[in-house]
């Protein structure tokens, strides 16, 4: 039946027309609402390679065109970093075992013609400067193309904003193939926290779902993959916000939350050279695909404080440092903080080389508030300069840098069970071991407790914090709490108070 529903398509002129004459946009316009996909008749069988599978999180993926004139090399499909489990701590991992269900032929008037193979590898994974993942399926390309399984070109990046195809399946909207349009262009340096996406793409796709993650953006007349969509961003809020689910765009060194209907796809500049007679081929010589030579063993904090001079600069500024641990397999490493990520890939101004059988950076994270980044890179000797090839792989990490006045809170955080604020059932102090390093809190009846009074304050010692945590419980009666914080200059912050009701 499936063949026979081939052939009756082939029947058609208009679908047996070469790849370049077909109308693959289907007269769908930019951000208009998605157009589920048929093909009863073969008309949309060049899609058919893109599959959907659940792993890490549920995304889709691209059966990629690796054919070298007759090679039958294996099946490698391209999808996102972030879909796959990854080792802790890792931006990049290779060659993982897996064993993931992968289904093909997603259209929603053909189910009963779907295929499923299986994942077995993880080739490479990225959320290093991009978002990618390159995965090894069970069969041979030439297999998959024999079941009518069409396979992708990859393309080349755009130099200027487009307008592209994006094609996917979503489990919430029938898991069927839809086709959207948008405007396809490049990003500022994007911070997504420990990250920072250095070749992004940025879209306004009408999108309501992160599961369409690893669809491929489509060139309209040549159907090529230019471009992988990568994070559907959740809402950002305070707790939420310049992380893989939520990035920022660093502009004028400020990282800045965009419009949220924002999605960031990547590029697959890196990947041209990668495959040898259809094989993947990692070899540093031909493919510039991040190398995984980094673990960050002690990412900084993603937002970080300093604290600025006071008046006749009795007391100086007092800068956070890096303080970032990690192992690395080259013998040195060099290193320099910039603020955009473009300066990583400049082999001036970096670090003279330090041994790596303790690798530790404690420099000064910055000297003015905005997106600070570190660039490392292993060396293999001591005399050894940044090569082009360690320059285009070097590891980025940012953090947002902040001044602390004399206003901040202590750092608290309040769960309530069944209250509206500010009545809460218990209270967690969380302590910020850099810059509050003492505390001090009072309780009592709410009619008699002022918190703006200095009377009745005692200070928290240090054997009350369990692994720099205090919890505050309901008494038997209402209670008002009152706290505040020095900093590591004795400055005082701000007081907060929290109202808890009696035990039930």
């Amino acid at each position: 039946m499936k063949k026979h529903h081939q052939l009756a398509g082939c029947a058609l002129l208009i679908l047996c027309l070469p790849a370049s004459a077909k109308n693959f946009d289907q007269g769908v316009i930019d951000h208009a609402a998605p157009l589920f996909l048929n093909n009863s008749m073969g008309q949309n069988s060049h899609w058919s390679g893109i599959g959907t599978f659940s792993a890490k999180n549920t995304c889709n993926a691209t059966l990629i065109d690796t054919r070298s004139h007759q090679s039958d090399g294996p099946a490698y499909v391209l999808t996102s970093g972030h879909c796959f489990e990854r080792p802790y701590q890792q931006l990049i991992a290779t060659d993982t075992d897996v064993n993931v269900a992968i289904s093909f032929n997603n259209f929603q008037d053909t189910r009963q013609n779907r295929s499923v193979y299986t994942i077995k590898r993880v080739n490479w994974q990225s959320l290093q400067g991009t978002n990618l993942a390159i995965a090894e399926l069970d069969a041979p390309l030439s297999r998959l193309i024999a079941n009518g399984i069409h396979p992708l070109k990859m393309g080349h990046t755009p130099k200027t904003a487009i307008s592209a195809l994006l094609v996917g399946a979503s489990y919430t909207q029938a898991n069927a193939l839809a086709l959207r349009s948008c405007l396809l262009q490049t990003s500022a340096d994007t911070l997504a926290f420990p990250s920072v996406w250095s070749n992004a793409l940025t879209s306004q796709c009408n999108i309501t779902t992160q599961s369409l993650s690893g669809s491929p953006m489509l060139d309209r007349e040549s159907n090529t993959i230019i471009a992988v969509l990568g994070t559907v961003p959740l809402r950002q809020n305070a707790h939420n916000r310049c992380n893989e689910s939520a990035p920022c765009e660093v502009i004028g060194g400020i990282a800045q939350a965009q419009q949220l209907n924002t999605q960031y796809s990547h590029t697959l500049e890196n990947l041209s050279n990668c495959w040898k007679n259809g094989v993947l081929n990692t070899d540093p010589g031909y493919c510039s695909l991040y190398p995984a030579t980094i673990t960050t063993l002690s990412a900084p904090k993603p937002v970080q404080h300093y604290l600025p001079a006071l008046p006749g600069d009795k007391h100086p500024a007092i800068f956070p440092t890096w303080d970032v641990k990690f192992s690395i397999s080259a013998p040195f490493y060099r290193y320099k903080i910039v603020d955009r990520s473009e300066h990583c890939q400049n082999p001036a101004d970096y670090s003279v080389a330090f041994s790596s059988s303790h690798a530790h950076i404690t420099a000064p994270v910055g000297e003015k508030a905005g997106v600070s980044m570190l660039c490392l890179l292993g060396v293999s000797s001591e005399n050894q300069g940044p090569l082009w090839g360690d320059l285009m792989n070097v590891r980025v990490l940012a953090v947002n840098l902040e001044e602390q006045g004399r206003a901040w809170k202590p750092a608290i955080s309040a769960t309530g069970y069944g209250f509206e604020r500010p009545q809460w059932t218990e209270l967690t102090l969380k302590r910020d071991a850099h810059f509050n390093t003492r505390y001090f809190v009072k309780s009592g009846p709410p009619a008699s407790t002022e918190c703006g009074s200095q009377e009745g304050y005692r200070p928290l010692a240090d054997e009350v914090f369990e692994d720099d945590m205090f919890k505050i419980v309901r008494q038997a009666q209402p209670t008002q709490h009152c706290l505040y914080s020095h900093n590591i200059r004795n400055d005082q912050s701000a007081v907060v108070s929290y109202l808890m009701n009696k035990k039930p």
